[in-house]
């Protein structure tokens, strides 16, 4: 007697999709149960990705049909599916040693990709120069070209007549460029010799900011005729609602490390324009955020021209600062496909730093990938200037989980990077977010490293 066949478990790769999609057709799709059971067994056998595109619907007869189309018009694509095969086809690692297994396994690698292809009628030379060139096309033409070749197999034909198209559209449409006078900051790296410790930062500069409640760059809020004709307790409510400094209404820090002066009718930390929103027997209790930006001189609220602290040039490391909080912030988390040393995919939740100069990977995460380490004599400076040398670093490739975009990821190896975020209980239903967003991080809400 046979044994029933066993159907993987997909988790929204599209180099599984055709497996996963033959098998569950074959055991369940033409089987006699219910659309309901049918609609039970997919989401059963989905994970990942692929289940948060139908985990939100109900299991019943009406729905299976429905679930399916979603999945086919995700991941059935066969330009998506051809794109995958030739990117992991040329994302494969050299081999550093003569070997008798690492060739095997370079031989048997190749030959499966290319039987993906053969089955996707995907053959001659068309697929690669396409594939190719395509990488080489700013983002904007990048999203049209595969917004017109969807389900299709890319012919240097159909690419050719593309580029002509979009570039008499461009001679057309496109506005003529304006110099900007403005300046970049710059960014400072001190080079040490091999034998010594580097440390990375970021410098940032003080610029003009404008005002919170009007957007006019002449004043700053304290002096805002709009914000001052408030009543008290709306100006809290607007401070609050902005995530401001309730001592000198300023961004990017908060209230229980402002150096600014206190209230000057009771001395209590808050501004004085704010005094009347609090009760007389109690002072507010100072905010915290979950995360801080890299800081930016603060702005007093007081009108008094010396209550207001000089602008300063700081320093800091371009390292994640996680502190308990009062006030709940999200920090912006994405989803992406990372290659181990064999070059299979695995998904890895990540921090997104725009602050930051120097890419981090756990150990936990660099030892389940398999990566080969190489010695590093990097400093990480935190914004305490507390220091903490990095002995290893790793390279691997991340790629997109929604398109074919992929990148080389170079990354200092460090213990721990943050603990499980959010670090509360989110209730999704107060954040409303249309159906029709791909988010980068499906399970957003989810508190988890």
């Amino acid at each position: 007697k046979l044994e029933p066949i066993k159907i993987p478990i997909f988790s929204g790769s599209y180099q599984d999709w055709p497996t996963f999609k033959d098998i569950f057709l074959t055991s369940v799709e033409n089987s006699r149960k219910s659309d309901a059971h049918k609609m039970w067994h997919l989401i059963t056998y989905l994970d990942g990705e692929a289940k948060e595109t139908v985990k939100h619907m109900k299991i019943c007869d009406a729905n299976y049909s429905a679930a399916w189309a979603l999945l086919s018009e995700k991941y059935d694509d066969q330009c998506a599916l051809i794109n995958d095969n030739i990117q992991r086809f040329l994302a494969q690692p050299n081999i550093k040693a003569s070997s008798e297994a690492s060739v095997r396994q370079f031989r048997t690698t190749c030959n499966s990709i290319l039987h993906s292809l053969d089955n996707l009628n995907a053959t001659g030379r068309d697929i690669w120069l396409v594939h190719w060139a395509s990488k080489r096309l700013d983002n904007d033409s990048m999203i049209l070209w595969a917004q017109k070749v969807k389900n299709k197999i890319p012919t240097w034909d159909l690419f050719d007549k593309f580029l002509d198209e979009r570039a008499k559209t461009l001679a057309i449409y496109t506005p003529p460029v304006e110099k900007s006078s403005s300046t970049k900051p710059q960014v400072s790296q001190k080079v040490t010799p091999r034998s010594k410790p580097s440390t990375t930062t970021l410098i940032s500069t003080d610029t003009p900011q404008l005002c919170e409640c009007c957007n006019d760059g002449n004043h700053r809020l304290y002096k805002c005729q709009k914000f001052l004709s408030f009543s008290p307790s709306e100006r809290y409510g607007f401070v609050k609602a902005q995530s401001l400094c309730r001592n000198c209404l300023g961004k990017n820090h908060v209230t229980k490390d402002c150096k600014s002066s206190h209230c000057r009718k009771c001395t209590t930390k808050h501004s004085t324009l704010l005094h009347d929103s609090f009760p007389a027997t109690s002072a507010p209790t100072p905010a915290t955020n979950q995360s801080q930006p890299t800081p930016t001189p603060s702005t007093s609220t007081d009108t008094d021209a010396k209550d207001k602290p000089a602008p300063q040039t700081v320093a800091v490391s371009s390292t994640l600062l996680s502190s308990q909080s009062v006030s709940k912030v999200f920090l912006a988390t994405a989803v992406v496909k990372i290659l181990d040393k064999d070059n299979n995919v695995h998904h890895c939740r990540a921090i997104l730093d725009s602050g930051s100069q120097m890419n981090l990977m756990t150990q936990d995460l660099c030892q389940k990938l398999k990566l080969e380490k190489s010695s590093s004599s990097v400093v990480i400076s935190g914004v305490t200037n507390s220091q903490s040398a990095v002995k290893f670093q790793a390279g691997t490739i991340v790629r997109s989980r929604l398109n074919d975009d992929h990148f080389n990821f170079e990354s200092l190896i460090v213990p721990k990077i943050t603990g499980n975020l959010p670090n509360w209980e989110v209730d999704v239903n107060s954040i409303p977010i249309p159906r029709n967003i791909f988010l980068a991080d499906p399970s957003w809400n989810v508190s988890r490293p």
